[in-house]
């Protein structure tokens, strides 16, 4: 899609879109992801094998079950113990219960090469030990 998540968020909004001409998105670009009213952009980078790094990466993404899963971490502040909105928001999708469901969608980059979109998926909490104080593991699945 591109390197940029600018390039990301044009594929959702599209061409067509029902903002103003002149209108410009704002959002955190360093933040993993964007919250919309009715879903999220979640982006994920990913080690790059061919460029060992002199430093572990802080959150340790990997691939599970041939690649239909995905972990990825959120911070504390954003996690809320389960009830911020971003989470709240995060987890709509995977909830049968709810009577809204959110779109989830996974854009994932290896290093600093361009973002691939993954299309939707549906989080949930992970049962690992993994998650610490300062994150929350949480398992993307893709459909």
């Amino acid at each position: 899609v591109g390197r940029k998540k600018g390039s990301c968020i044009n594929l959702l909004v599209g061409d067509d879109a029902l903002l103003p001409k002149d209108a410009i998105l704002d959002y955190n670009s360093r933040s993993g992801f964007i919250s919309f009213k009715d879903g999220m952009a979640l982006f994920v980078n990913m080690p790059d094998p061919s460029q060992p790094s002199q430093k572990r990466m802080p959150y340790p993404n990997e691939w599970l079950e041939d690649g239909r899963i995905l972990t990825w971490f959120i911070r504390k502040n954003d996690w809320g113990n389960g009830n911020s909105d971003t989470a709240k928001l995060l987890l709509s999708g995977s909830n049968n219960n709810s009577t809204s469901s959110s779109s989830v969608i996974l854009f994932v980059r290896v290093g600093v090469s361009d973002f691939v979109c993954c299309g939707s998926c549906r989080a949930s909490v992970a049962d690992s030990p993994i998650s610490n104080n300062n994150n929350k593991l949480i398992k993307l699945n893709l459909q």
